[in-house]
């Protein structure tokens, strides 16, 4: 289908290169345009700055009947008021959101999902929509390595409880900068990440660091790897994929197939582009031609899916606290490493000395005695 002079507005919160979903929705907009579509981004409370992705300005005013507006699954409502809407679940309703935020959606809102997020989902029975964004620094840069890193980021919405399995002396990167934790996957062995559904598990893949996924209770990895979007492309034809362990047991496979990962993240990526052309002819053919000639994936159609599969994050609020608690005890410890350093070598300097060996003779005198 021409998908020429198709309208789209991207409804988001500002591009944060911290957040994935950020970058997703700026993603979309650039694969949209490069299939010849007219894309805007509508940043509610931000500038849109310049930006690698998309740097058309939507306004109210380009909201009309030709338009399709995509709003992330964080938005009530439909603050542009438009006719034509889109919601992109790119995370399990209350996560960012609140469980049953998709009751102030209307009913006839398309919906596509970035992934099915957990095995409750089947992964066969949602529209998928992936547009993913590796950046080009994500890279091997084949230095040295030694030591590991870890992180929680969202870990309290999927765990109940966690034993945590990274060494004591591992660095957390949760408030990482991209460009720092970049530099740290190429520095570190091994990476242990305790949020299932964080993209730096393929991060660290790509930059050479065995990344280490703490399992879901009572889900094994081919479950988990079927709820991942990064696997949607594998689905009934593979069990598995390269460089990534899922539990400490399964760091050999990963070692084994690290050397794998580029290769599959280029078919991935391939993956989500066909998405969007699949995107785009779904919404042209529900909003502007036949409503009949698909079983679309709407809100009410979906209504049972949501209302079961959203996440209630209040039982695992107690990781929160335990994360800042982490935070502080390693800036204790990284202190009391500091103060022992300093004494050893205070130590070391006094055994050194002439006074030292003159101490000890002294001792040596008095124990012999007469």
């Amino acid at each position: 289908m021409n998908s020429q002079g198709k309208k789209f507005i991207i409804f988001t919160l500002g591009l944060d290169f911290k957040s994935g979903g950020s970058i997703v929705l700026y993603n979309l907009a650039k694969d949209l345009m490069e299939q010849d579509c007219n894309v805007k981004i509508y940043a509610k409370g931000a500038e849109n700055s310049a930006n690698i992705f998309c740097n058309h300005s939507a306004s109210l005013e380009d909201v009309d009947d030709s338009t399709i507006v995509i709003y992330p699954e964080i938005v009530e409502g439909n603050p542009l008021k438009a006719k034509n809407v889109v919601r992109w679940i790119l995370c399990d309703l209350g996560i960012h959101s609140k469980r049953d935020i998709y009751t102030t959606w209307g009913g006839q809102d398309l919906v596509f999902h970035f992934s099915s997020f957990n095995n409750k989902y089947d992964p066969h029975a949602i529209e998928k929509l992936y547009s993913i964004w590796i950046n080009p620094a994500v890279q091997n840069k084949n230095l040295p390595r030694k030591g590991s890193c870890y992180l929680f980021k969202k870990a309290s919405a999927f765990h109940r409880d966690i034993r945590l399995i990274h060494p004591m002396d591992a660095v957390m990167i949760d408030d990482c900068s991209n460009e720092e934790i970049i530099e740290i996957f190429n520095q570190k062995e091994y990476f242990y990440c305790y949020d299932p559904y964080a993209f730096y598990d393929v991060m660290a893949a790509l930059c050479g660091c065995i990344p280490i996924v703490y399992p879901m209770t009572g889900m094994n990895k081919l479950n988990w790897l079927k709820s991942k979007a990064n696997f949607q492309m594998y689905l009934d034809k593979r069990d598995n994929v390269a460089g990534i362990a899922y539990g400490i047991e399964d760091i050999p496979y990963a070692k084994d197939t690290l050397r794998h990962a580029e290769k599959e993240q280029r078919e991935v990526v391939e993956f989500g582009k066909k998405t969007v052309t699949n995107f785009i002819h779904k919404t042209q053919t529900y909003f502007f031609n036949d409503k009949n000639s698909y079983e679309f994936k709407t809100v009410e159609t979906l209504e049972n899916m949501l209302k079961t599969h959203s996440i209630d994050r209040t039982v695992n609020i107690d990781l929160e606290n335990l994360q800042q608690a982490l935070r502080e005890k390693n800036q204790e410890f990284g202190s009391l490493v500091q103060n022992f350093l300093k004494l050893k070598a205070e130590n070391d300097t006094m055994r050194g000395s002439k006074f030292w060996k003159l101490r000890n003779l002294y001792r040596s005198i008095l124990r012999k005695g007469p």
